[in-house]
This record gives structure tokens, sequence and C-alpha cells, in this order.
């Protein structure tokens, strides 16, 4: 039982253009007056009154979504109300879903495939603390997300997809959720960030002081690491 064929993710931020400002220096492309794309996946930018991150999913089947939860576990886990909203197991995301289709594309491609146009490289994953992995990874799977590689090294995690998305779970009690970014030329794609005025925190510097990797942080208070490699 997938969540549906359109996925965004939704930012709750206080100031919709200020977002859509930065956002177009890092490389985003809009689909809307509050949409954007990188390429990997789609970010919806709202004046929301909730604090906590969403994925906004469309063309769901909301009813057999909800008979996805045990009704022994419905405390813990949740359960979709009419409007068809519940959170992760973490708590630390909000999961939406709607029947109604999306006016907008996701990317061209399968989240694994797609050629990104951002400045940050490629989206490697949504990166989700979970206290619980195993939970963690049931949870998801039940909505039509597969496993694509796990891990107990540097600590227990799994990246997962449902085609439209990856992402990341990881077992730790770190309370942020974070987008993550890969590309071979990142030190370079670092510095022309900074050079448009972009603040880049250090993580891992070369010998000659040009930063390897680092993360930076949008104006909603979104984390973003942006590593040196392939993905």
């Amino acid at each position: 039982m997938k969540l549906g064929n359109y996925v965004e993710l939704l930012l709750p931020t206080d100031d919709v253009a200020r977002s859509v400002i930065f956002y177009d220096r890092l490389g985003f492309q809009k689909l809307a007056d509050d949409v954007l794309t990188d390429g990997c996946f789609n970010l919806h930018l709202a004046d929301d009154k909730s604090p906590l991150p969403a994925l906004e999913y469309s063309g769901s089947d909301v009813e057999g979504i909800r008979s996805q939860f045990n009704p022994d576990k419905q405390k813990r886990k949740g359960t979709p109300p009419a409007g068809g909203e519940f959170k992760d197991t973490s708590g630390r995301l909000r999961i939406s879903v709607n029947t109604a289709e999306s006016p907008l594309p996701m990317p061209a491609g399968s989240a694994t495939t797609r050629q990104f146009i951002s400045k940050l490289g490629k989206l490697a994953e949504i990166t989700l603390p979970v206290p619980d992995l195993a939970d963690a990874v049931l949870f998801w799977t039940k909505f039509g997300f597969e496993a694509l590689h796990t891990a107990k090294i540097p600590h227990h995690y799994a990246i997962v997809s449902d085609s439209l998305i990856v992402l990341g779970l990881h077992e730790s009690h770190q309370p942020a959720i974070s987008l993550t970014y890969f590309a071979p030329d990142m030190s370079e794609r670092i510095a022309g960030l900074k050079a448009t005025g972009v603040t880049i925190r250090a993580i891992e510097s070369g010998t000659d002081g040009t930063v390897k990797s680092g993360s930076l942080l949008s104006p909603e208070g979104m984390l973003f690491f942006l590593f040196t490699g392939n993905f």
C-alpha cells in the first residue's frame, strides 16, 4: 500500500517570500509560487501552524492507508483522521495523504535516478532520526517503501524508498530531520555558495583550507549536510 503517486516535503515558514529567495540562491527552481524543486524532490514552503515538517502525498487511497494501522497500537503509531494526517514512529515527521491528484509533476525518473539541478549536488536522502530502527522500517514498509541498504556502522540505519523519495532511517535520539547531499565537486560547490553569501559550517577541510564537506541551515531551521562523494 503506497502512500500516493506524488509527494512533496512541506517546510513551515513564517515568511514564504524570504524562504523562496533563499532556495533560489541554492539553485532550486519554481514549480509554483510556494513549491520549488532541486531536480530530486519537490519542496513546499507554507505558513503552517505546526513546527514539524511534513511529507504531503497526493493521489492517495486514504481508506486503504488507514487500514494499515494496527488498532492495538493506534496510540503509539497514530491514525489518519478525516483530514488524512498522521506521524511517523519518531513523532518528528508528519505525513499527510490526499485523494486528489497533484497538479504539479514529480521530477523525471525515480528517486535514485533523477538528475539534480541545484547547486547542492544530488539529494541522497531525507535523513530521519528514529528511536527504534526495526520499528521504523516496519512502519515504512507498510506503505510501499523498500530497503535499499542497511548497515550497523557507524550506527544502525536503513535507506528506504517508495520510488518517489529516499528516506535515511538512522537509529538516533538527535532531534533534527535533515537533508543530505553528495557531489564529487562539493568543495567547489561550497565555495560558490559561500561567495553568494550562504553561511556554511565546515565539517571537513582540505590541507589547503578548502571546505570539502559542510552544513548549512535554512531560514526555517532545516539542516542541510553537504558531503564530497558520489551517491
